[in-house]
């Protein structure tokens, strides 16, 4: 949503964004979904590669991937961010999208600067790590507008008790920002746990499930999104009869099978009639086939899933 943010090769940025998004709400509104643009921005996670300028940081502290020293923000780059932030919802409103999703999920600046890990600013920044989220979240809420969506992408978990953010310090989080957006969704990890939101098979399904429960309880009436590797209809099915959240996202799933619900059948025994109609299971592998493989299986779209290499599902 900034030019100061190139996360890679052919990272779309917003102001160029409207005419896909438009095209996205046209495919998917004759069907009754909504769209959501998401907007965020990848600052010392992102990379300096492509666009050869310095990362954007709340403070100098290494990226602990890559060990580049990002610059700390100066006060009007943290305006640019925020104006930029109101353009891209701007662009979006123009395309015709429901809402927005605002990204301070696992990788994003805006979850850098609500961390005790990365933000060791000693400026109002610094003092009040939430500011810019509620700064960001006033200015997109303005451009939207009344009858659109405003959603939060939340990293509630870290995983780095000694500094970050852990689940206790979340709930005043979710306490302190959820009356200001109308979706809220749970996701964790950071630069140190890449694999708690990019899991693998090792991770159990809906493995986020008792900590969005436990932020749903302190949301106060705010609708509260599961995320996670909930791959099965049956598992989401579950987590909303259980109370864990108030609806679920399944994008891996749907990688494998983009209409599981109208492809469900029994779940015993599968005879060829049966499987035709059955849904294609991620198998939480977090593989997928790109042109630059060296190998893939023939007839393989680019990139597509495992279980559906040549189906007609893909990313």
């Amino acid at each position: 949503m900034h030019v100061s943010d190139h996360p890679y090769e052919r990272a779309p940025l917003a102001a160029d964004c409207g005419p896909g998004w438009a095209d996205v709400v046209a495919a998917c509104r004759p069907h009754g979904a909504l769209v959501l643009a998401l907007l965020g921005h990848t600052g010392a996670q992102g990379s300096s590669g492509y666009g050869q300028i310095p990362l954007w940081a709340p403070s100098a502290v290494p990226d602990v991937a890559t060990c580049e020293v990002p610059v700390a923000m100066e006060p009007a780059d943290v305006d640019a961010l925020v104006a930029g932030f109101a353009a891209a919802a701007r662009v979006a409103v123009g395309a015709g999208v429901d809402g927005v999703e605002v990204d301070a999920g696992a990788r994003p600046l805006l979850r850098q600067f609500a961390s005790g890990l990365t933000n060791h600013r000693s400026d109002a920044y610094g003092a009040d790590r939430l500011r810019l989220l509620h700064e960001v979240l006033a200015a997109v809420r303005a451009e939207l507008g009344r009858g659109r969506v405003l959603a939060l992408r939340l990293c509630c978990d870290e995983e780095a008790p000694w500094a970050g953010i852990i689940p206790s310090l979340a709930v005043e989080h979710v306490q302190d920002l959820a009356p200001l957006v109308d979706l809220l969704v749970v996701v964790r990890g950071s630069g140190l746990t890449p694999s708690a939101y990019r899991p693998r098979r090792a991770h159990p399904a809906a493995f986020n499930a008792e900590l969005t429960r436990s932020m749903r309880a302190a949301a106060s009436g705010t609708p509260v999104v599961l995320q996670g590797s909930v791959v099965d209809v049956a598992a989401a099915q579950r987590a909303l009869d259980d109370g864990v959240a108030d609806a679920v996202e399944m994008t891996r799933a749907q990688t494998a099978d983009a209409d599981p619900w109208a492809r469900r059948g029994p779940a015993s025994r599968c005879g060829p009639a049966r499987c035709a109609t059955r849904p294609a299971r991620c198998a939480t592998c977090a593989t997928r086939w790109s042109a630059a493989s060296r190998i893939r299986p023939r007839g393989a779209l680019s990139p597509s899933c495992w279980p559906r290499p040549a189906g007609r599902s893909r990313w």
